[in-house]
């Protein structure tokens, strides 16, 4: 049986709902997601960022939050170490690159990264590693749409991390 949405609270295995406008410190829109298509996640399991989530928790539907991240709260500071120059004979041949592209590539840890092409040479590609927001202090402005318990089989296909 469903509890009824309103008279729960975000915690740990709530499936959540939400809408959310992102801005920047210039005020600019970076993302937007409405009530009529909100984003969602199941609570206590990293999915969002974790100043985000800390702050998510203990609400209810129809509650408001707006809160302010310093880029080390959010996607990191920018890294000028990121930033690759990469001869284009590394590109695999027949593969067309256009500035701003993302590219993925697998680390020497094993795990996937997007690398964004900033600039094409006649003999290299300049890629950043950098998360588009790195460096950025962002403005959410958060209203939860929906809630509910989530069901073993959202909670089983997350990652286990403590």
């Amino acid at each position: 049986m469903e509890v009824e949405s309103n008279s729960l609270k975000i915690e740990r295995n709530s499936y959540v709902e939400f809408s959310y406008k992102l801005t920047n410190d210039k005020g600019e829109m970076v993302e937007h997601r409405p009530e009529a298509a909100p984003a969602n996640y199941v609570h206590g399991y990293y999915q969002l960022l974790p100043a985000v989530e800390r702050k998510m928790a203990d609400l209810k539907v129809g509650d408001t939050l707006t809160l302010t991240l310093d880029p080390e709260e959010a996607y990191g500071k920018y890294d000028e170490k990121l930033i690759q120059r990469v001869p284009k004979g590394d590109i695999p041949p027949g593969e067309e690159i256009v500035l701003g592209q993302v590219l993925t590539a697998v680390n020497d840890h094993g795990h996937t990264i997007n690398l964004r092409v900033m600039e094409i040479t006649d003999d290299e590609l300049v890629l950043d590693a950098n998360h588009p927001m790195a460096g950025e202090r962002l403005t959410f402005d958060i209203k939860v749409t929906y809630l509910r318990s989530a069901k073993p089989e959202e909670i089983e296909k997350l990652p286990v991390l403590n």
